[in-house]
């Protein structure tokens, strides 16, 4: 589509050519309306498009797209000369600061070979945004090419899938449409991508999210850039009084705020994202709220996210809040394939995070709101001296959460060799993290089994010398381990061992047996470490006879006066006596109280 034109035509109809140049350039210059995207948010003198920007784009020419694209001008709508002579000045600075001629000539040579890349999308949207700008130093025909090719690059988009490329799909697809269209009001050819522009924005909202607001694992890496991305979209439909959004996209887009909230941690760092956030989440996140967000999601953000004087001024939106009036802190997806476990939603909270997309899980532990794991939960397993893949399938079969904690059970199908089940409980009051292994067959096997959690680079672990337990520490934070499958003194004989191997944590066991359980109890209190601790493994007995740990197993657990203790049936359950009590169940895990009574914390029959 071509926006070249006849000479008899006016600045303010669907077209423009070389001999109605000034017209048109004088016209940009005198408009009112639309207001700069810089000046709808006036939170900050940083550009909107500067909003989480993806770290893979620092090489590359979008961030001096950006910069220049601040509001270093004056109101392009300021009728005084003198302000009129400040922006011409500030247009010619940057047209040498960047030698616009040249650079647009390169990238105009380059869109052809383009994929549909986040950076390709990212230049796209900025030179959109210089457009109104380089009238002033551009002539006619580069300016004119640069309108022509980012409409064709709109209309081309429409084909993108989000859940393929899903950040390209919102920026191509969507922002960049609506992006031309909100700045050339005057141009029919940009008018007509405010339709099908729109349309794809709810389309790839509706489709990136699982009804609730959360994307799917694989597209975490990009969540804050959508909601970013979104919420420029949604600043220019304010601005013009109008919506982008169907209904239900906009019901998500909400949930979505709420849900990039829950996923940041104390460092403003995003969930499974290995380094701390960048400085303008605070900002982007103010003005997500500031469009879509309730009192709940600004307590929320200002817990974890808005700086000292963004929660000054907008205290009143929250401050009658009450601890009642909170969500659950927990979150699960079946859909997403991740879950996030958390027993408060204060900054010092235990937060557990487990991605199961795949056979290698992504993890992350927080201890009172510091990582001690993050990254690549890598299991290994090997039967009669067959090394056994692990299907890239978890299947969830349990999620339970309550006041007294979140239960995560999931089961790989190993084909031929059994099934693999992990157990993962993260106590709420009690501030421990029990997660276990079981392996279930049908024949007894030599079972070489393997699991590997990842430190991060300050986290140490500090084996003790003469048992099996050991200490995750850093400056600030200690976590005590106890690997329950092992007897506590290393003097007994042992099926395995915990050690650091590298950056990991290593947890080995091997038995010749039908089934293998491997339990890791991890205490998160404050000084769980300090205190005397012990562990036992108790006796089953079904029918008088004492039952083999193939069968079920049992466990004592004590920090200091805490007590907990745990039972699992590895065989079809049955009515088995355990620690004086009579079970029917698959699995316990209890908690003595003062006077000896178990209060279970959880059960599954």
């Amino acid at each position: 589509m071509s926006v070249t034109i006849k000479p008899t035509s006016s600045p303010t109809g669907s077209d423009l050519g070389p001999d109605d140049w000034n017209s048109w350039r004088k016209h940009l210059d005198s408009r009112q309306e639309p207001t700069r995207l810089a000046d709808l948010y006036s939170f900050s003198a940083d550009s909107p498009l500067t909003w989480t920007l993806p770290e893979n784009l620092e090489a590359t020419l979008v961030p001096a797209l950006v910069t220049h694209w601040k509001p270093t001008f004056s109101d392009p709508g300021s009728p005084t000369k003198r302000k009129k002579k400040k922006k011409k000045k500030a247009a010619a600075k940057i047209a040498r600061d960047l030698s616009w001629v040249d650079e647009l000539e390169t990238w105009l040579t380059s869109v052809a070979k383009s994929k549909p890349s986040s950076c390709f999308a990212y230049e796209c949207i900025a030179w959109s945004h210089l457009l109104p700008q380089l009238a002033h130093e551009l002539p006619a025909a580069p300016w004119t090419e640069l309108l022509d090719t980012l409409i064709e690059v709109a209309e081309g988009a429409q084909q993108l899938s989000a859940l393929e490329d899903a950040l390209p799909q919102a920026l191509l697809a969507g922002e960049l449409g609506l992006t031309l269209s909100y700045l050339f009001p005057e141009l029919e050819s940009c008018q007509k991508l405010e339709k099908p522009s729109a349309t794809a924005l709810s389309t790839g909202i509706l489709e990136l999210l699982d009804g609730e607001g959360l994307p799917h694992v694989s597209d975490l890496p990009v969540f804050r850039a959508l909601i970013a991305s979104w919420t420029r979209c949604d600043l220019m439909a304010d601005a013009l009084d109008s919506n982008f959004l169907s209904e239900k996209a906009r019901e998500q887009f909400e949930w979505a705020i709420r849900q990039a909230i829950y996923l940041t941690r104390n460092d403003l760092g995003q969930l499974f994202a290995s380094t701390s956030g960048d400085k303008s989440w605070p900002i982007c996140c103010e003005g997500a709220l500031k469009m879509a967000g309730d009192e709940v999601d600004w307590y929320l953000a200002s817990q974890s996210i808005l700086k000292a004087k963004q929660k000054s001024k907008h205290r009143d939106k929250y401050e009658h809040l009450e601890s009642k009036d909170l969500p659950d802190p927990a979150i699960h997806s079946t859909w997403s394939e991740f879950t996030v476990m958390r027993n408060h939603w204060r900054k010092t909270a235990n937060q557990l995070a487990i991605g199961h997309e795949k056979a290698i899980m992504a993890t992350e532990l927080l201890q009172r709101g510091t990582p001690l794991l993050q990254g690549d939960w890598v299991t290994s397993l090997t039967i009669d001296g067959t090394p056994v893949t692990l299907d890239d399938e978890w299947d969830v079969t349990c999620w339970y959460s309550d006041d007294d904690g979140d239960y995560l059970e999931l089961e790989n199908n190993l084909g031929d060799h059994g099934r693999l089940q992990r157990q993962i409980l993260l106590g709420r009051d009690d501030s421990f993290l029990f997660q276990a292994d079981v392996i279930l067959r049908d024949q007894s096997a030599k079972i070489e089994y393997q699991t590997s959690l990842p430190l991060r680079p300050e986290v140490r672990f500090q084996a003790a010398d003469k048992t099996h337990e050991g200490v995750l520490t850093s400056d600030t934070h200690q976590a005590l381990v106890l690997p329950l499958a092992c007897p506590e003194w290393r003097t007994e004989p042992s099926p395995g061992c915990l050690q650091q191997v590298d950056a990991t944590l290593q947890y080995q066991l091997e038995v010749n047996a039908r089934n293998l359980y491997a339990p890791l109890f991890i205490d998160l209190s404050r000084s769980g470490s300090e205190k005397a601790y012990t562990w036992r493994r108790l006796t089953i007995a079904e029918l008088l006879e004492i039952q083999s740990p193939e069968v079920a197993v049992g466990y004592r657990i004590q920090v200091g006066s805490r007590q907990w203790c745990l039972y699992r049936s590895l065989d079809p359950p049955a009515n088995r006596t355990f620690f004086g009590q009579n079970l029917t169940s698959e699995f316990i895990f209890g908690r003595f109280t003062r006077d000896g009574e178990l209060r279970e914390i959880l059960e599954i029959e």
